[in-house]
């Protein structure tokens, strides 16, 4: 017998309780031997399918049932389903098929494929089941492509066809190869799918009523005040703040699953698609110590959740109206805007309370989309951010995209950092406050009672502006991991600027043995896709983009910088992926291009101290980059920093005026 996740006895504690049809499949599936795992309305970020069945040797099925009965559903001529009502037959926006089909595609991209696999794994397939239709009928209904040919894959059948042949629905014909299903990725979904349901789902209100565990505690500082949610009614909306390494996500996990605890439907919403599926399993752990259900909490990233909010619009044959704002450059924020139009169409999911990580780089629209229109009425809402980490520059620095977006005038600030070494938090607070010119930094600061904690090995490599920069962060990796016997590929990042150097450095380190996990593309699709593979449990070397170096950390760091403005935020963040380990050093290396660091460097590598750095405000703002000439016997100069961007928030906040 197929072993049920839940267990039949925690079924009735499930917040979507089964419908009879769904009844009878899970009573077919749980027939098939004990080598097959079934999970029941397992969360896939924003897709919960009826059933995930999953077997080592034929890989993961996801099942979704439809429970109709019959004569009330029929396909229209427009290719449509539609449903019989008082009326007279009213459109849906059923799509069974191709509901199972992206699901399929989640699964695929989350857990069994490596940003270096094929495009396709054949080892996840979906099947739809029309429990009470016959064969003919469920040909008549969903026999035809909805949305997409790619729904030709995915098989559909009537109850009375699961039931005669189980096994045959959901691995045939043909029946897959055992060496078609990776263990490793089977495993990663396994460890993902199990959910068990808190049996305080039935109405209790602590875990202890419900025979749960009783709440374990959150580390102090940060991540203790922002678990414990707000301490006002009245103070629903939080913003924050925050240093690197500080404890944000920390505190966002506790308060997700506290949330869930108390039966709420909450979004986590991140900037990166990785970030999303490791705060899932942070999540999942944290929901498992206090009895809450992980169910209740969907993680994905905001580009996601825009692409959902429009996909459903589009299975809905919602057209699109004309705009009424101006479009943005950025396609992510003409992806925002389709996503408000379906919102506001009453098209894509809602949720009782939003909390935000990675927040600095969301636009005005992107938060204003969260705040108006996907939290439900008098839902929390959560804003974490690190203003020195941002990128985009859209949102929280102009007055008038402030105030689109909703923010408010408190911010709650926090510097401590957990998770630099103690001798490398001053040198990056310097680093920041020198050479990024911007008003609300949050610089890190040692926590009280840690100075001298960590150390870190520091290099510092000045490269002129042309060089192969890739073929340099190759070469540093290679160096670290044959000199340092303590360090793996696991342990090692590198942060480049561009894809072309992030592939160079890449070939580099594969020639010299090891592996490496990517995002850099050969085009844009191709980045698209490594992005959305890439995780951070992955095995070998780490290499990223600064944008998608946000949610990582290693032991081991080596970051490219660019002679440009924007590239000293991007140093700024690869340093601040370092990662402390008691009792073990970590390392770092900058690669620099800009001239205008070099008397940083002297101080970084510890030729000469902090006083050598520029203190903050030395030179105007939009002072021009000075060269610096090495000349022996002569100190080096201060040097002023590189003059400002065009500042992008201004075209942004532009767009977000009605045309006249």
């Amino acid at each position: 017998m197929a072993r049920v996740i839940p267990s039949m006895e925690q079924l009735r504690y499930l917040a979507v309780p089964l419908e009879a049809g769904e009844l009878q499949v899970l009573d077919s599936l749980q027939a098939l031997d004990d080598d097959w795992s079934i999970f029941v309305q397992p969360r896939l970020g924003l897709d919960q399918p009826d059933f995930v069945a999953v077997h080592a040797e034929h890989g993961a099925v996801v099942i979704e049932v439809r429970d109709w009965r019959p004569g009330t559903h029929r396909l229209a001529s427009s290719g449509t389903i539609e449903v019989r009502a008082a009326s007279g037959w009213e459109r849906t926006d059923e799509a069974p098929r191709y509901v199972g089909h992206r699901t399929a595609v989640v699964v695929q991209e989350r857990f069994f494929a490596d940003t270096n696999d094929p495009p396709r794994d054949p080892s996840i397939r979906a099947i739809v089941v029309l429990v009470r239709q016959s064969a003919q009928e469920a040909q008549e209904l969903v026999g035809t492509p909805r949305v997409t040919m790619s729904e030709e894959r995915v098989r559909y059948f009537s109850g009375a066809e699961l039931r005669a042949d189980t096994l045959d629905a959901l691995v045939g014909p043909p029946r897959l190869p055992r060496r078609s299903v990776s263990p490793r990725s089977l495993a990663r979904l396994v460890r993902h799918l199990d959910q068990p349901v808190a049996a305080h789902g039935s109405g209790s209100d602590t875990p202890a009523e419900a025979g749960g565990r009783d709440e374990q505690p959150v580390a102090g500082g940060l991540a203790a005040e922002l678990g414990a949610g707000p301490a006002r009614d009245e103070d629903r909306q939080r913003q924050v703040r925050a240093a690197a390494g500080s404890g944000k996500t920390t505190g966002l996990v506790a308060r997700a699953s506290e949330l869930a605890r108390q039966r709420r439907d909450v979004l986590v919403v991140t900037g990166t698609a990785h970030h999303a599926v490791h705060l899932h399993g942070l999540i999942l752990a944290r929901c498992a110590a206090i009895g809450a259900d992980p169910r209740h909490v969907s993680c994905i990233h905001v580009l996601g959740l825009c692409a959902r909010a429009a996909d459903d619009a589009r299975v809905a044959g919602f057209r699109r109206t004309a705009s009424v704002r101006r479009r943005v450059q950025l396609d992510a924020h003409e992806l925002a805007e389709r996503a408000v139009h379906a919102y506001e169409a009453g098209i894509g999911p809602r949720f009782d309370d939003v909390l935000v990580d990675q927040g600095e780089d969301l636009s005005a629209l992107q938060w204003a989309l969260l705040r108006l229109l996907v939290r439900r009425d008098e839902g929390e809402l959560l804003l974490l951010t690190d203003p020195t980490q941002q990128l985009e520059g859209l949102a929280w620095r102009d007055p008038q995209g402030a105030e689109v977006a909703g923010l408010l005038a408190g911010w709650l600030e926090h510097h401590e950092t957990h998770r630099l070494p103690t001798d490398l938090i001053e040198l990056v607070a310097r680093f920041a406050d020198a050479y990024i010119d911007e008003d609300d930094l949050v610089p890190p600061t040692v926590p009280i009672g840690q100075e001298g904690a960590s150390t870190s090995e520091r290099r510092w490599i000045d490269a002129p502006p042309g060089a192969a920069v890739g073929k340099v962060l190759g070469d540093e990796v290679v160096r670290l991991l044959d000199r340092q016997p303590d360090l793996s590929a696991d342990d090692v990042l590198f942060v480049a600027p561009s894809h072309r150097a992030g592939t160079d450095a890449t070939s580099v380190i594969r020639a010299a043995g090891y592996e490496v996990q990517h995002v850099f593309g050969s085009d844009s699709r191709d980045g698209q896709r490594r992005r959305e593979r890439f995780r951070i449990g992955a095995p070998g070397v780490k290499g990223c983009t600064p944008a998608e170096a946000k949610g990582l950390d290693a032991r081991a760091v080596v970051v490219a910088i660019p002679a440009s403005r924007q590239g000293r935020v991007w140093g700024y963040i690869g340093l601040t992926r370092v990662r402390a380990d008691p009792g073990r050093r970590a390392y770092v290396t900058v690669v620099n291009q800009d001239a205008g660091l070099r008397a940083f460097g002297q101080v970084f590598d510890g030729q000469r101290t902090l006083a050598h750095v520029p203190a903050p405000g030395a030179a105007p703002s939009d002072a021009p980059a000075v060269r610096v000439v090495v000349t022996p016997g002569v100190p080096l100069l201060p040097l002023a920093p590189a003059p400002p961007a065009a500042p992008l928030w201004r075209r942004a906040a532009s767009a977000l005026q009605p045309e006249p």
